[in-house]
């Protein structure tokens, strides 16, 4: 173990060499949550931009724990070291501290777009941000294949009828099967 964290891989290693930084996170996948710690190389960043950065097909939770979303009554299962698709990934939710803090010189300007986003299982509401005066029967965000950041975000499980809300939710655009936005 280096630094109190389990070892990391060869291929981690080669990436991240010295401190990796990390983060909480919940992984939303079509049968299962992931949560755990995601590290990767550099500064404190939003994980939408972690996981729009990571360029492997795998992501590695440390200190993870799994469980099913159709058994919640099952106690979660605890691993050091949870390999994740990036393609199975339909939703990740922030478990952390607060975002880092940016410099105004980093920033584009964007306004607040109310959006509903359907994934298998899911459709989460609230605000993506684009650029102002986008037009929106041009912009098609579904093509991107990214992950988009929607903020006073709304989750609901379509068979459980479950509702969780947070400030940040990130959805994974290469699994949507429906967007759709209004400008406000």
């Amino acid at each position: 173990m280096q630094n109190g964290y389990p070892p990391l891989l060869e291929t981690e290693q080669e990436a991240c060499p010295g401190s990796p930084t990390g983060t909480r996170v919940e992984l939303f996948l079509d049968s299962h949550c992931v949560a755990g710690e995601l590290r990767y190389p550099g500064p404190p960043r939003r994980l939408v931009d972690i996981l729009n950065a990571v360029e492997s097909a795998i992501i590695a939770l440390y200190n993870g724990e799994l469980e099913g979303r159709f058994h919640v009554d099952e106690a979660p299962r605890r691993f050091p070291v949870i390999h994740v698709r990036r393609d199975a990934i339909l939703l990740a939710v922030p478990r952390g501290g607060p975002a880092p803090r940016f410099s105004p010189f980093e920033a584009v300007a964007k306004v607040p777009v109310p959006a509903t986003i359907v994934l298998p299982g899911f459709e989460v509401t609230g605000n993506v941000h684009l650029p102002p005066n986008a037009d929106l029967t041009l912009a098609s965000l579904l093509a991107s294949g990214r992950f988009i950041p929607l903020t006073d975000a709304t989750i609901v499980a379509a068979q459980q009828g479950r509702t969780w809300r947070g400030p940040i939710v990130v959805a994974n655009l290469a699994r949507a099967q429906v967007y759709a936005s209004r400008m406000p």
